[in-house]
């Protein structure tokens, strides 16, 4: 299956900025009402970018990179 929904990597970015926690994937499928393997690949590259980290549990970050992205977005 593929997603056909649109979905704006700059969000993804804000949409960790705003949490408290860290965040999973299934929690960014859900905002944007995809599948978890629409997202992954989004966030594979905002990995390799250096905008966000993963943690143990396979949770995400942003990093500090990631929240100077935003400002000048």
């Amino acid at each position: 299956m593929t997603d056909k929904r649109i979905v704006d990597p700059v969000e993804i970015l804000r949409i960790l900025d705003r949490s408290s926690t860290r965040v999973s994937l299934s929690y960014i499928a859900k905002h944007f009402g995809v599948s978890t393997q629409g997202i992954h690949k989004h966030m594979k590259r905002l990995f390799e970018k250096g905008f966000v980290i993963k943690d143990e549990r396979g949770r995400y970050i942003l990093t500090e990179k990631g929240k100077a992205y935003l400002e000048h977005s």
